[in-house]
């Protein structure tokens, strides 16, 4: 064949294939699926194809008509099933987010049983149409960065694949594909390399365990095994996981790739938190993108901020929706997964602020034996949490008719301005740390 072209797309050509072979006495099909273009005619050989002729047809050019017909359907018959083939696969989008204003629900949990949890875990991404790259930890089942559920004592056994796209950089292609422990990483593209750190648990920084500084998984690579032993002396409380490969943890963080590991057994510190309901709240930053102007023209944030992936965007953040049963005290466990934001939690019902029963602070109960002085419970009316900072605590949700909202205080970290003479007005000095309320959970009455 001689001067072909092949496409897929079935409206670009079909009125080209239509006239041609309506003047055979042939019929289109409902949806073509392949045509064939040449500039500027048809062909099959390096002569055009004639279907059409102004004098009657010899019985001989009649065969030879039919065979340039038949091989011409044997060449379409081929190509559409080239096509098919080669066409990409439909693939469901990776690292799905809720819309604005949605209501929040719980990330799915995986339970250790008999001692051992085991779980697998894939890192993707995809880059959404502002530009930003959003990370996320897919289960096999495709629940986005599960809870782990442990007790200490407990083996878990954790199997991450980077399923992030692209390859090794270009003249580091012994790179790709590689999981490795070893000190010697000069050919890995790390900005590519991705791992896991165990943030908060007592277990040694050793291949297949926290090791964060040698341990580095590369797109392609076989899955890589992380097993070690909670140990029968953790704090009962709440932990996290999310990537630390050096120099690109913080793209990847505020990317999404966070999620919440829980030891369990804090009520045995605490008796009075037995039996609670419990909601796990994990809350992300991401770069703010929007050049929208605040209606209280108040310096925008650098960050915006998300609760169980629920985005609350700036300016106007939407608030993400809480559903809870009225007059019903609950254990929260927050934990802020943020790359670079510090947050201060309020609870304001019914136009007045309330307090909140601090029990855990950074997975250690207030009431463990470390922490003989402290009181069980603190009632306070604020609770600041750092980044990578997990608070645990009372909530009693409005009664009957009710409000409340927990509200998320951004904390402006602009340091205030050293300048020796405070009177020089010609320098620029950066406005003082003030807070800012940046994401609004409103309780609503879910029962």
């Amino acid at each position: 064949m001689y001067g072909y072209h092949m496409a897929c797309n079935s409206q670009q050509f079909a009125p080209v294939w239509k006239e041609r072979l309506s003047r055979q006495g042939e019929t289109m099909p409902s949806r073509q699926l392949l045509a064939v273009r040449n500039e500027p005619g048809l062909f099959v050989s390096k002569n055009p194809v004639n279907f059409r002729s102004s004098q009657p047809a010899s019985p001989r050019r009649r065969l030879a008509g039919s065979w340039q017909a038949t091989a011409l359907l044997l060449w379409l018959i081929f190509a559409a099933a080239f096509c098919l083939l080669s066409a990409p696969k439909a693939k469901a989008e990776d690292c799905p987010r809720p819309a604005a204003g949605s209501v929040v629900t719980a990330p799915y949990e995986i339970q250790s049983h008999n001692g051992e949890l085991q779980v697998t875990l894939a890192l993707r991404s995809v880059v959404e149409p502002t530009g930003e790259t959003r990370y996320c930890y897919v289960d096999e089942n495709g629940n986005q960065s599960p809870t782990l559920r442990v007790k200490p004592g407990d083996l878990l056994v954790l199997k991450l694949t980077n399923q992030l796209p692209g390859h090794a950089s270009p003249g580091n292609s012994s790179a790709d594909g590689v999981a490795t422990c070893s000190p010697g990483m000069e050919g890995m593209d790390m900005r590519l390399a991705t791992n896991l750190h165990f943030h908060g648990l007592s277990i040694p920084p050793t291949c297949h365990q926290d090791d964060v500084l040698h341990t580095s998984i590369s797109p392609g690579a076989a899955s890589f095994e992380y097993r070690f032993q909670i140990p029968p002396t953790q704090p009962p409380g709440l932990y996290w996981y999310h990537p630390h490969p050096h120099g690109h943890s913080e793209e990847q963080v505020l990317g999404g790739a966070a999620g919440a590991l829980i030891v369990e057994g804090i009520e045995h510190f605490n008796p009075s938190l037995a039996g609670l309901p419990e909601r796990v709240l994990v809350i992300r930053d991401q770069v703010r993108t929007s050049t929208e102007i605040s209606p209280s023209h108040l310096k925008p944030p650098s960050h915006d901020l998300s609760v169980n992936f629920v985005p609350v965007p700036y300016p106007m953040y939407p608030p993400a929706v809480v559903e809870t049963k009225a007059s019903q005290r609950e254990l929260w466990r927050v934990l802020n997964a943020s790359a670079d934001t510090v947050v201060e939690l309020h609870l304001l019902m019914n136009g007045h602020w309330q307090s909140m029963g601090l029990v855990s602070v950074d997975g250690v109960p207030l009431a463990y034996p470390a922490n003989a002085n402290l009181e069980p419970v603190q009632w306070r009316h604020d609770i600041p949490l750092p980044p990578g900072g997990r608070a645990e605590f009372l909530l009693d949700s409005p009664p009957p008719g009710g409000n409340a909202q927990l509200l998320a205080a951004g904390i402006e970290t602009t340091p205030a301005s050293f300048e020796d003479d405070d009177n020089d007005t010609s320098k620029s000095h950066p406005s003082p740390a003030f807070p800012r309320t940046t994401m609004t959970l409103p309780l609503r009455d879910g029962s």
